[in-house]
């Protein structure tokens, strides 16, 4: 069974019932003291890998990543009334002029490289899963590559965006290659899967993206067509077929021991990692007790991103102890299974800053000790705002906590 994070990126700050006014205790004179408390253990899980942002299809090679090829499922009625389907446009009534295939991207490209589109000719109607399909399960769907006709490739050669911020990529299709895309793309009774394939050819060493179906700037294919009757053209217009959604199918770089034994965050790699302290002797602190201030503080091992880069972590309680300290992948059916939810009534943030990361635990510690938390492990992992190849290597200091009795 894989684990699965349900992760919701907003704060609840209300670890006790009553409300501490902590400037208060800025100006009291009661003495601060302070405890020193332990990791206990700590382990790195692969969670399913992911690229983090919907909003881009990535191509080419990040960082020891292979971007392999990416899916696109497009709506079989227009976006536009009124809707016509695809399959409309096989009637013997209409003439189909030309159709175009359209990508957009903010990035700056410059390659000998062409981009290829396919298209998916399978009698299932969905092919994919933008939610679970990806590079470990692929046999559980069908072989892409081995149902992929080839339609048409583009150059990428000097693709500079425009004014508006983007530029376009576009597949036209007229004469035979339209014929060619009729057969094998429009016809839903025989293909209705109404999926292309992006791909572009190997050796591709630099990272290239397009906009995703969650972008305004979404793939598209427009068809002109004429409606005839009584062999009089009485209608001569396009229709505009938007995508529905979209997956990069990706190769993750193979996971190191090292980054296995330690605090190891990656999206793209699925890396995340649970840290327990022994926080037995806090429940000792009396009821009067309020704890002041404690920090969680991450130091910077090892990244493969510039130091000057942010890499933002989110640090969470969770809601079930761990049971499975051995349990490491979802990959691993031998192992037992794990599953670790996010516990949203804490949940902080930390940047890179100096080499370390700190993360204020005052609010976590102050409810473990209220009996508000019942666990003493937390859950670390990157946040979808960065980049989803950075990958980083951290190590972690014991906890000082901070108290005073008002």
């Amino acid at each position: 069974m894989k684990v699965t994070i349900f992760s919701l990126i907003f704060l609840l700050a209300a670890c006790n019932e009553k409300t501490i006014n902590y400037s208060k205790l800025n100006d009291s004179d009661a003495p601060v003291k302070s405890s020193i408390y332990n990791v206990s253990n700590i382990k790195t899980f692969q969670d399913l890998p992911s690229l983090g942002s919907l909003s881009k299809l990535y191509f080419g090679v990040e960082k020891g990543t292979e971007n392999l090829y990416s899916l696109i499922k497009l709506n079989s009625f227009s976006g536009f009334l009124p809707p016509l389907s695809v399959t409309d446009m096989l009637n013997e009534s209409v003439v189909v002029d030309s159709a175009l295939i359209f990508f957009q991207t903010t990035d700056t490209y410059d390659s000998d490289y062409a981009l290829s589109l396919f298209s998916i000719n399978h009698n299932s109607d969905n092919v994919f899963s933008s939610d679970s399909t990806n590079y470990y399960n692929l046999s559980n769907y069908i072989d892409y590559e081995e149902n992929a006709t080839f339609l048409k490739n583009i150059s990428l050669k000097n693709i500079v965006p425009e004014e508006s911020g983007f530029a376009s990529l576009n597949f036209l299709f007229k004469d035979q290659d339209l014929d060619f895309l009729l057969d094998n793309f429009f016809d839903t009774n025989v293909y209705p899967s109404l999926t292309l394939m992006l791909k572009t050819e190997e050796g591709l060493s630099d990272l290239f993206t397009l906009e995703s179906h969650n972008s305004s700037n979404a793939p598209k294919m427009k068809v002109w067509f004429k409606t005839i009757e009584n062999e009089e053209v009485v209608l001569d217009t396009f229709a505009t077929f938007f995508s529905n959604s979209d997956i990069t199918i990706f190769k993750p770089e193979e996971i190191s021991s090292i980054n296995q034994n330690s605090i190891t965050l990656s999206s793209v790699s699925g890396l995340k990692s649970i840290i327990e302290f022994d926080l037995s002797s806090l429940k000792q602190l009396s009821n009067n007790e309020i704890i002041y201030d404690a920090n969680l503080v991450l130091n910077v091992e090892d990244r493969n991103f510039a130091d000057d880069e942010d890499f933002i972590v989110i640090v969470s309680a969770i809601q079930d102890a761990v049971s499975n300290w051995n349990y490491s992948s979802f990959l691993n059916d031998n192992e037992n299974s794990e599953k670790y939810y996010v516990d949203p009534n804490f949940i902080t943030s930390g940047n890179i800053d100096n080499g370390i990361i700190k993360i204020p635990l005052r609010s976590f510690l102050q409810g473990y000790k209220n009996d508000f938390f019942n666990n003493d492990e937390i859950l670390i992992y990157g946040t979808i705002a960065n980049s989803p190849y950075d990958k980083i290597r951290l190590s972690v200091n014991s906890i000082e906590v901070f108290y005073v009795n008002p």
